[in-house]
């Protein structure tokens, strides 16, 4: 299931909680035509992809400040985080090292292959 989230706090306690190996975050506008096609792409791997990872959606219109952080300039852009590369600093915030992306529409199986490569090849 595909989640969307409506401010970074949202996105910083899905990092904090999951018992997925990572999040996967799909940065998308309503407006954008190969944002459907990953859309739909996704759903043919939906039940794959949700026993891999933690999914969720962000709206670039609506969030734009979490798009910024992420430093997302096109979409549709998915970002993989691996947990175990999140750190969780003493106050609460979360650091989070990014550079695992895909931007532009690909296949549902192209997704996959990408998930599983990433997160093997950095346990």
């Amino acid at each position: 299931m595909v989640r969307k989230i409506s401010s970074s706090s949202e996105l910083v306690k899905i990092l904090k909680t999951t018992d997925k190996k990572g999040v996967l975050v799909k940065f998308s506008a309503e407006w954008c035509a190969p944002c459907k096609y990953l859309e739909h792409q996704m759903k043919n791997v939906e039940e794959k992809l949700n026993e891999k990872v933690e999914v969720v959606e962000v709206d670039v219109d609506e969030l734009p400040s979490l798009a910024k952080d992420f430093a997302i300039f096109a979409v549709p852009t998915l970002v993989l985080i691996p947990i175990y590369r999140v750190k969780v600093n003493s106050d609460g915030s979360v650091d989070v090292p990014v550079n695992r992306r895909i931007t532009g529409s690909v296949d549902g199986n192209t997704i996959l292959r990408w998930i599983d490569e990433e997160l093997i090849e950095e346990q």
